[in-house]
């Protein structure tokens, strides 16, 4: 007696059978779009959660960034100043006051600029000892100004250090805080 006292013909048993297979398979397709809404929804969430804490650093990091510029271009321009105003008292005292008694040769020029243009001196260019037209408080006046400009682009780069500094500090307190 069990199951098959049920079934009373062929046919019966196919029904009950097919009905069988579609009330498991929805229920197997049930589940699974259950579980696949249910994962979906809270994967949308991290990702939700995830966008919003990226913001509010990035946003953190933005007053930061504005606080750091803030400090560190004052500075500079402080810096940048006071070597402008150097140079020019220190020029004009070269062109001015220093005592001036020669020419300099060729050579001397040769050499110098040479070293300014980062190339190598030929010794024969380097040993031409006729007279230019630069005397030497002239070219103590430019080595002036190139020492002032050499000053600016370190105050320049020291800026920059600091604030790359200041910035990474920043990023590392800010994903410190999570």
């Amino acid at each position: 007696m069990g199951i098959l006292s049920l079934i009373k013909s062929p046919q019966t048993a196919i029904i009950k059978v097919l009905a069988i297979i579609g009330v498991v398979s929805l229920i197997a397709i049930g589940s699974y779009y259950y579980g696949y809404r249910t994962a979906h929804k809270e994967c949308q969430n991290v990702i939700t959660k995830y966008e919003l804490d990226a913001s509010k650093k990035s946003d953190e990091l933005h007053t930061i960034q504005l606080h750091i510029v803030d400090k560190l271009v004052p500075e500079y321009i402080t810096k940048i100043q006071k070597i402008e105003k150097v140079k020019k008292v220190n020029v004009y005292v070269a062109e001015n006051y220093v005592p001036d008694h020669e020419y300099l040769s060729d050579g001397w020029l040769y050499v110098h600029n040479a070293a300014v243009e980062g190339t190598e001196a030929v010794t024969s260019s380097a040993a031409n000892a006729t007279p230019s037209s630069v005397t030497a408080g002239q070219a103590l006046a430019v080595v002036t100004e190139n020492y002032a400009i050499c000053k600016e682009n370190a105050q320049q780069l020291i800026g920059l250090q600091n604030y790359i500094k200041a910035y990474n500090a920043a990023v590392d307190k800010v994903n410190k805080n999570k």
